[in-house]
């Protein structure tokens, strides 16, 4: 019965981590594809001198998760995406619902 609750806790976390992609895209502006680490704040002014606009950038760091992580070098920053975590979870409750199924089957003998 515990692999059946694992497969279940697992299976159902990826619900609320497709949430935190959500509101980390609706956070940066759009739908993130990468994981982002910096974020672009432009802001426009009004030159007092030329009488035109100036838009000045600045990078706000923070972390916004995406889809897919930040990096495609081999480290521990290669889960931070929806579909590494996502799949992991999705593969660990198989396997656990698998455990389940098999030991139900030499039970029943």
């Amino acid at each position: 019965m515990k692999w059946k609750v694992l497969a279940v806790i697992c299976l159902v976390m990826i619900i609320p981590l497709l949430g935190v992609w959500l509101h980390d895209s609706n956070d940066y502006g759009s739908k993130l594809f990468f994981s982002k680490e910096k974020k672009e704040i432009t802001t426009t002014v009004k030159d007092d001198l030329f009488g035109g606009n100036v838009s000045k950038s600045e990078w706000k760091e923070g972390f916004w998760l995406g889809l897919l992580p930040p990096t495609d070098k081999l480290s521990y920053r290669i889960m931070l995406g929806v579909v590494p975590l996502g799949s992991t979870l999705l593969g660990l409750g198989a396997i656990c619902l698998f455990i389940d199924y098999r030991k139900k089957i030499t039970n029943k003998k």
